[in-house]
Protein backbone atom coordinates (compact mmCIF):
# COMPACT_ATOMS: atom_id res chain seq x y z
CA UNK A 1 0.00 0.00 0.00
CA UNK A 2 1.30 3.63 -0.81
CA UNK A 3 0.27 6.44 1.22
CA UNK A 4 0.82 10.12 -0.07
CA UNK A 5 0.32 13.13 2.12
CA UNK A 6 -0.76 16.52 -0.32
CA UNK A 7 -1.18 20.11 0.57
CA UNK A 8 -1.03 19.74 5.10
CA UNK A 9 0.36 23.04 6.59
CA UNK A 10 1.16 23.61 10.46
CA UNK A 11 3.73 22.32 12.28
CA UNK A 12 5.16 19.65 10.35
CA UNK A 13 2.55 20.28 8.09
CA UNK A 14 2.38 16.43 6.50
CA UNK A 15 3.48 15.03 9.36
CA UNK A 16 4.02 16.52 13.34
CA UNK A 17 5.48 13.61 15.28
CA UNK A 18 5.99 13.27 18.96
CA UNK A 19 6.86 9.24 19.45
CA UNK A 20 8.73 6.36 17.49
CA UNK A 21 7.32 6.80 14.05
CA UNK A 22 8.29 4.12 10.87
CA UNK A 23 7.29 4.89 7.36
CA UNK A 24 7.25 2.80 4.63
CA UNK A 25 5.99 3.33 0.64
CA UNK A 26 4.86 6.92 1.20
CA UNK A 27 4.77 10.35 -0.81
CA UNK A 28 5.17 14.01 1.09
CA UNK A 29 4.52 16.64 -1.91
CA UNK A 30 3.37 20.19 -1.19
CA UNK A 31 3.48 20.77 2.16
CA UNK A 32 4.21 23.53 4.35
CA UNK A 33 4.74 24.66 7.71
CA UNK A 34 5.83 28.46 9.22
CA UNK A 35 8.85 29.20 11.46
CA UNK A 36 12.01 26.50 12.04
CA UNK A 37 8.98 23.21 11.74
CA UNK A 38 9.55 20.67 8.84
CA UNK A 39 7.11 21.45 5.74
CA UNK A 40 6.56 18.10 5.54
CA UNK A 41 8.30 16.07 8.09
CA UNK A 42 8.29 17.65 11.95
CA UNK A 43 9.42 15.07 14.40
CA UNK A 44 10.47 14.97 18.22
CA UNK A 45 13.39 13.38 19.90
CA UNK A 46 12.34 9.95 19.49
CA UNK A 47 12.19 10.10 15.64
CA UNK A 48 10.65 9.04 12.52
CA UNK A 49 12.39 6.05 10.23
CA UNK A 50 11.42 6.71 6.15
CA UNK A 51 11.94 3.59 3.79
CA UNK A 52 10.81 3.83 0.85
CA UNK A 53 9.80 7.76 0.76
CA UNK A 54 9.52 10.57 -1.77
CA UNK A 55 9.69 14.24 0.42
CA UNK A 56 9.29 17.04 -2.27
CA UNK A 57 7.93 19.82 -2.98
CA UNK A 58 7.07 21.46 0.54
CA UNK A 59 7.04 25.50 0.77
CA UNK A 60 9.28 27.09 4.16
CA UNK A 61 11.73 25.90 5.93
CA UNK A 62 12.62 22.96 4.02
CA UNK A 63 10.96 19.69 4.18
CA UNK A 64 12.13 18.09 7.53
CA UNK A 65 13.22 18.95 10.83
CA UNK A 66 13.77 16.74 13.95
CA UNK A 67 15.26 13.27 14.21
CA UNK A 68 14.60 11.53 10.59
CA UNK A 69 16.31 8.06 10.31
CA UNK A 70 17.29 6.45 6.86
CA UNK A 71 15.60 2.96 6.26
CA UNK A 72 16.92 3.29 2.72
CA UNK A 73 15.69 3.85 -0.51
CA UNK A 74 14.13 7.18 -0.29
CA UNK A 75 14.12 10.65 -2.29
CA UNK A 76 14.32 14.36 -0.50
CA UNK A 77 13.98 17.17 -2.80
CA UNK A 78 15.64 19.78 -0.38
CA UNK A 79 18.36 17.55 1.14
CA UNK A 80 16.86 18.74 4.86
CA UNK A 81 15.67 15.54 5.97
CA UNK A 82 19.33 14.27 6.82
CA UNK A 83 19.84 11.42 4.11
CA UNK A 84 22.06 11.95 1.87
CA UNK A 85 23.11 9.22 -0.31
CA UNK A 86 23.28 6.13 2.52
CA UNK A 87 21.22 2.80 1.59
CA UNK A 88 20.12 3.73 -1.82
CA UNK A 89 18.56 7.14 -1.02
CA UNK A 90 19.00 10.49 -2.85
CA UNK A 91 18.86 14.19 -1.96
CA UNK A 92 18.21 16.73 -3.91
CA UNK A 93 15.48 17.90 -7.15
CA UNK A 94 12.85 15.35 -6.85
CA UNK A 95 9.59 15.50 -9.84
CA UNK A 96 6.46 14.33 -9.07
CA UNK A 97 4.35 13.72 -12.13
CA UNK A 98 0.56 13.96 -12.37
CA UNK A 99 0.96 10.46 -13.10
CA UNK A 100 2.68 9.48 -10.15
CA UNK A 101 6.49 9.03 -11.73
CA UNK A 102 9.23 10.55 -10.02
CA UNK A 103 12.44 10.86 -11.41
CA UNK A 104 15.52 12.01 -8.96
CA UNK A 105 18.36 14.05 -10.49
Amino acid sequence: MHLTIANGSGGGGGLSNSGTTNISNGTFVANSAAGSFGAAINSGVDGVTFRNIIVTNSVGTGNCSGAIANGGNNTDSAATCGRGSANGSMSGTVVVSAHSRTTAE
